[in-house]
């Protein structure tokens, strides 16, 4: 074979992320077998993986799965089995979001050991300066009552600038998806009427389940004859994993919507038809014109809660999950990991967390104020 006249290394590898699961097997003299899928349906999960491990007297088994980088939930379980034996039930499903996978690099001469990232799986991300440290986002607050209080955060683009002088631009709020095509269908006993509605793009936070609403569409007019019901056509999945699902908002009245369903999200390619009782004005948030770009919805009175905002440079989008009062760390996590911009405020007013913390009024009442916007700027 011909001596190269040259070797080219081919560029940094991309960072590689997935799911680490650890099963103890509780009979060594079993073999045991694990799935992970990006639903908990695992037998009928498009993408679901498993891996079959012999006996072993070790105490513990790991399983590691390569998968997209994600902010959705992946689930996990595990059983034993062997030949001439009943196979053994699952364990409780458990679910994480991928995870840089990190592994440690030999150490011979010329190999690079020193980066932050083989110690370090939070992330490496450089620190920034911001030109809006505490004002990045402007934020209300109202509601009607339990379970129908809000959130809502805007901003504007902006560049922020790491210390080896290069820029990144956090973009704008997205645009709203059209009007919603509307229809009727036979069915229930209500009398003659007209309902408004507009949809929205739906995020849920991966672990607590909150779910923000980005931009509202604009409003579709629908007559209904008597015994029909209305049924709303389901957006087009706008691709690129930007939104878990789309919500509807109804009303009797022009501008009056109502988010429907407790948990609004509803699955795209999957058309929504109201109830036979008709839509709901209690079960989540009232859509007012002060809402602004993305909306924590369905939240209740006069309670404290910790926000997660983040710019997500592959998806060139900025998230805001969503946390009750104790906050949770494994948002921290996204916040501050690989491929993310944190744009919560680092100042000791904060306790250097990043968290932005927003508390909702009273049943009626309204808030607003600004927010975030400077990791390592602000007091």
């Amino acid at each position: 074979m011909a001596i190269p006249a040259n070797i080219s290394t081919g560029g940094i590898a991309p960072r590689r992320y997935g799911i680490r699961y650890c099963a103890y097997p509780a009979d060594p003299t079993f073999s045991v077998e694990v799935q992970v899928a990006p639903t908990a349906a695992f037998s009928t999960a498009t993408n679901m993986q498993k891996m079959k491990f012999p006996p072993s007297a070790a105490a513990q088994i790991l399983a590691t799965f390569e998968v997209p980088f994600s902010t959705s939930l992946w689930y996990a379980r595990s059983r034993h089995f062997k030949t001439g034996y009943t196979t053994g039930a699952w364990t409780p499903v458990v679910s994480d979001i991928p995870a840089q996978l990190v592994e440690r690099m030999p150490i011979p001469a010329n190999t690079a050991t020193n980066i932050s990232s083989l110690s370090n799986p939070q992330g490496s991300m450089l620190p920034y300066s911001s030109p809006s440290p505490g004002t990045f986002f402007s934020h209300a607050e109202e509601g009607l009552g339990v379970g129908q209080m809000w959130i809502s955060l805007d901003w504007t683009t902006a560049t922020i600038q790491f210390p080896d002088a290069s820029t990144k631009t956090i973009p704008n709020p997205p645009a709203a998806p059209s009007a919603p095509s509307t229809t009727t269908v036979v069915g229930g006993a209500l009398g003659a009427r007209t309902r408004f509605v507009k949809i929205a793009y739906v995020k849920q936070t991966a672990f607590t389940t909150f779910e923000t609403l980005y931009p509202v569409s604009a409003e579709t007019t629908q007559v209904i004859a008597a015994n029909n019901l209305l049924k709303v056509t389901s957006p087009a999945d706008p691709g690129s994993g930007l939104y878990d699902g789309w919500a509807v908002l109804v009303g009797s009245a022009t501008g009056v919507n109502y988010v429907q369903g407790t948990a609004s999200i509803q699955t795209f390619g999957v058309d929504w038809t109201e109830p036979v009782g008709g839509f709901s004005t209690t079960q989540n948030s009232l859509w007012t014109a002060t809402w602004k770009k993305l909306t924590v919805i369905g939240l209740n009175v006069s309670t404290l809660y910790k926000l997660y905002p983040y710019y997500s440079i592959a998806k060139n989008a900025v998230f805001i999950p969503a946390a009750a009062t104790s906050g949770d760390s494994r948002l921290a996590r996204l916040q501050n990991g690989d491929d993310s911009v944190s744009l919560g405020q680092y100042g000791s007013a904060q306790g250097f967390s990043g968290i932005v913390s927003i508390s909702t009024p009273a049943g009626g009442g309204a808030t607003s104020g600004n927010a975030g916007g400077g990791r390592l700027t602000g007091t």
